[in-house]
């Protein structure tokens, strides 16, 4: 078997390129694209194991291109890569499918991990996101809404 297919959506260009070095290491990165609609498109086309995106582009965002992209290509691996430390977001993210929320600042160090950690079907979310009082935070707020979809945290 081949290198697991990914493909990237960010719009700050600087950003991509070290995005696309620091996973080409490891995987065949298909495309890199600057939007969400893009990203859509680009999973529907290519057929990768993997997206990584960020939330905050123009037009269809991170959270909502997972939505769309997980409708018709349900077996594709979506991790969001952001600058956000919302409890919020990362709530949204997770229900939206997503199989991993990690911040920028950390990319460098999990990224990867979370990539492995989300094609052996868990869920993977950054170390700063996830000690105890912040995962307690999130169970208590799914719990409340009974929707919580976390099966498992690698860190």
């Amino acid at each position: 078997m081949g290198r697991c297919t990914v493909v990237v959506a960010e719009d700050h260009p600087a950003v991509a390129a070290q995005l696309r070095e620091l996973l080409a290491h490891e995987f065949e990165v298909a495309a890199v694209v600057g939007d969400g609609q893009a990203l859509v498109e680009a999973v529907q086309r290519l057929s990768p194991q993997v997206a990584v995106t960020d939330i905050s582009m123009p037009g269809t965002d991170g959270i909502d291109a997972t939505r769309l992209l997980l409708k018709t290509n349900p077996r594709t691996r979506v991790i969001l890569l952001t600058v956000h430390h919302d409890l919020n977001l990362v709530r949204q993210g997770l229900l939206a499918g997503c199989s991993g929320y990690v911040l920028k600042s950390s990319a460098g160090e999990e990224l990867l991990m979370a990539i492995d950690t989300a094609l052996q079907g868990g869920t993977f979310l950054s170390a700063e996101l996830a000690p105890p009082d912040v995962l307690d935070e999130l169970m208590r707020r799914w719990v409340r809404k009974s929707e919580c979809p976390v099966t498992g945290v690698g860190i």
